[in-house]
């Protein structure tokens, strides 16, 4: 007969508890990926609602603080909005009220013309 000592089970509940963790953030990121890079993409007429742009200081024990700056735009296609991170090029090429061709995977920009 095998004894388990309270030791024991507690290893191996946090064990449980990380392998678990590990499966529901690896399946996010794939779900995520595969919508972003394998699924069909979606053209609609959109409008350029809105333009912000983010700066924050990041802040490490490794390196130097420094800032970084994250650019969305926000778009209204087919009676909803419709956010994209995107590059400071992409940011900087639209304007504001611009009306346009919007194709895009997931949460994946890929044109706006």
């Amino acid at each position: 007969m095998i004894r388990y000592g309270l030791s024991n089970i507690v290893s191996i509940i946090e064990e449980a508890i990380m392998t678990l963790l590990f499966l529901i953030i690896f399946v996010g990121i794939a779900r995520k990926f595969i919508k972003n890079y394998f699924s069909k993409s979606i053209a609609v007429n959109a409008k350029v609602i809105d333009k912000i742009a983010t700066t924050f200081q990041t802040a490490s024990s490794y390196a130097p603080k420094s800032k970084a700056t994250h650019y969305v735009i926000v778009f209204y296609a087919n009676g909803k909005t419709i956010r994209f991170k995107t590059s400071i090029w992409i940011y900087d090429s639209v304007k504001k009220g611009e009306t346009g061709l919007l194709k895009y995977t997931g949460t994946r920009l890929i044109s706006f013309n």
